[in-house]
């Protein structure tokens, strides 16, 4: 008898390089990715522990701080605290009542340098409100017209006198020139404050 020889190529045997080769590749890639998977998981875990900590930490020392802060507040006396309270009030109420304080006697020296020597004021009113310019109201004499004309050109030409008014011109029995003035002060020249 002839001995049989099998043409076949195909192997009776299963190819297990290539099974190897795809199974070893997947493992690489699982492995790969569970790996990452597990480092973000510890991560997590100990940043969340590192929170825990920190919150416990700051627990702790807000505790310790209010205790010191209470401690600090029994030390304190509180009837200084209340005396201190009352001078501090008093003493914001004297600088409110001195800014408002209006003194006059510095309006009278402006007056007397403004006023020509041949005038003469025979009446004042004045009437002042804190925080608003004072009003004034003169009346005077003069020799002739060209004193008051030459006044009033005083009066407009100084900082501190504002809107001046003379009206109520006339003649006296005596021959002098009358006339009356109206005008605003500037607080800055009554002020206390300035």
């Amino acid at each position: 008898m002839e001995p049989k020889f099998q043409n076949t190529f195909i192997p009776k045997r299963p190819v297990v390089t290539s099974q190897r080769s795809v199974a070893s590749s997947q493992r690489k890639k699982v492995s790969f990715f569970s790996l990452l998977i597990t480092l973000i998981f510890i991560a997590g875990l100990v940043a969340a522990g590192g929170v825990f900590a920190f919150t416990k930490y700051l627990e702790s020392d807000i505790s310790k701080k209010d205790q010191q802060l209470q401690q600090e507040i029994a030390a304190l006396e509180p009837k200084l605290i209340e005396d201190l309270a009352t001078a501090d009030a008093q003493m914001n109420l004297a600088s409110n009542m001195l800014s408002a304080h209006l003194v006059p006697s510095r309006f009278f020296e402006h007056l007397e340098s403004i006023t020509l020597q041949n005038i003469r004021f025979t009446s004042f009113t004045y009437n002042a409100v804190p925080g608003s310019n004072p009003n004034i109201a003169l009346s005077g004499t003069a020799p002739n017209y060209e004193a008051v004309a030459l006044q009033s050109d005083v009066f407009a030409r100084d900082q501190h006198v504002r809107n001046s008014l003379f009206f109520g011109l006339g003649t006296s029995e005596t021959g002098s020139i009358i006339f009356e003035v109206s005008a605003q002060i500037s607080n800055r020249l009554t002020s206390y404050k300035n």
